[in-house]
């Protein structure tokens, strides 16, 4: 039976997709220093694989870093001119090799149904658990950081060309847990240099902006911070850091400003719910802060009672919908829990049934 005729995969081989999936999170979350000598290494096979050789490779510590340096990009520029705003090639083989592994795999889907299961198995978990999760939580959340600090700053072309001009190694993290477990596990056939230069800009770099005659290669964050979702999330701490302090904070996956991130959430005021017109950074903020907060910090206005319970209402300023709060009083101990109900619950009774 050839190998494009396979039919059944062992126990084993199924197996061992989840582990590959988590040996690549592991990679692309990776917080070590970037050997500089194997990062150069990969990035001259990409150039040479393209027919071309680099003179220069500078390495910054973020891509902040990178993008805020005049040297960058003046060089950015005169790539840009000399290509007539084209895409790099060293780029576009990227691309290439890309597609010639995945071409690999699609063929064999079409000539083998239970590959077709598993390729239709794997793409839903990597697409939502791995890939996706990869550009969402770091690329994502970078890009519009970097874009962000880099406003009003004298810069060449425009955000979409140079986003356009990056390889993103976490973004090419998922796809390398197919083609490793592929060429690993069923020992399919493909071009080992390829293979091999493709997984290692992975595992050896940063971002990448591999211009005409100089590459400029930036660090790995730091600091990496997850919770139990594997979404970002710090408590007064970035969940993004590189070591040149450039720092995104998130909570439990939301991206925070620093006025937010910098603070504990048992340290936020309950204050800023009235300020705040982001209806996601509002939703965010109550998570963090107690509704008993809420209720002793802000003017509340009581709507109905019965009995221990009382619905409370929460004005907030301007045109933000106010939040409606149930307070509930222990007769025995006298304490007091409040919980959040929906805006539309008019009685305590009514908001009473909710909880419950």
């Amino acid at each position: 039976m050839s190998k494009l005729a396979i039919e059944q995969f062992t126990p084993e081989q199924e197996a061992l997709i989840p582990i590959y999936k988590d040996k690549w999170w592991q990679i692309a979350t990776s917080t070590k220093r970037l050997d500089r000598q194997k990062a150069t290494k990969v990035v001259k096979a990409l150039y040479n694989l393209s027919g071309n050789s680099v003179k220069e490779i500078i390495f910054f510590d973020s891509p902040f870093a990178a993008f805020n340096s005049i040297e960058v990009l003046i060089q950015i520029e005169h790539f840009l001119k000399l290509n007539n705003n084209s895409i790099n090639k060293n780029l576009c083989e990227i691309g290439t090799i890309f597609n010639k592994l995945w071409l690999r795999l699609q063929k064999l889907s079409y000539e083998s149904p239970v590959y077709q299961q598993l390729i239709e198995q794997v793409n839903w978990q990597i697409r939502t658990e791995l890939t996706g999760r990869m550009e969402n939580e770091l690329s994502r959340r970078i890009d519009h950081k970097l874009w962000q600090r880099l406003a009003g700053k004298p810069r060449v072309g425009g955000q979409s060309r140079l986003q356009n001009i990056c390889i993103q190694p976490e973004r090419l993290a998922g796809f390398c847990n197919y083609f490793d477990w592929d060429f690993s596990v069923i020992k399919g056939v493909a071009d080992r240099q390829e293979w091999e230069i493709f997984q290692s800009l992975v595992k050896e770099c940063g971002w990448i902006i591999p211009l005409e005659n100089a590459c400029i290669i930036c660090e790995r964050p730091h600091i990496l911070s997850f919770d139990n979702q594997q979404q970002l999330h710090g408590e007064g701490y970035p969940a993004i850091q590189f070591i040149d302090g450039f720092s995104i904070y998130a909570y439990h996956g939301v991206t925070l400003s620093e006025k937010y991130g910098q603070v504990p959430p048992s340290q936020w005021c309950s204050e800023w719910l009235l300020s705040e017109p982001s209806a996601e950074i509002r939703r965010v903020l109550l998570q963090g802060i107690s509704y008993n907060r809420i209720w002793q910090n802000l003017t509340a206005i009581e709507i109905d009672s019965w009995q221990e319970y009382t619905l409370l209402k929460v004005n907030n300023d301007g045109e933000l919908e106010p939040t409606y709060l149930l307070k509930m009083t222990s007769p025995s101990s006298g304490s007091i829990h409040v919980i959040r109900v929906p805006p539309n619950i008019l009685s305590a009774r009514e908001a009473i049934r909710w909880v419950h």
